[in-house]
């Protein structure tokens, strides 16, 4: 389970984990990568219209959760919660933004 999480939370494989006809780039902006307090740059494709978000993760349960939360972005508001449960012999990965 731990290198599922990793994998996922990590800013550096945001562009291959989430959804590519969105997410163009992604990078960490802080020394530390998905701990609480840490920001990400996400480039993308939004609406129909290339921006950027900086997102600050706001929640951590290790294995289990990550969120984050806007800091500066084209929306009034953007919060997304990454949720992972092991299920038998394989997991469930639930985003909501």
């Amino acid at each position: 389970m731990d290198k599922v999480f990793e994998y996922y939370t990590n800013p550096d494989n945001i562009k291959q984990a989430w959804p590519q006809h969105i997410v163009k780039e992604s990078e960490s902006l802080s020394g530390s990568k998905n701990e609480e307090g840490s920001e990400m740059k996400v480039k993308g494709e939004y609406m129909g219209r290339e921006d950027e978000m900086i997102l600050e993760v706001t929640d951590k349960e290790q294995n289990k959760r990550l969120v984050t939360e806007q800091k500066e972005s084209p929306f009034k508001l953007w919060k997304s919660r990454q949720e992972f449960e092991k299920k038998q012999n394989d997991y469930l990965y639930n985003t909501h933004y």
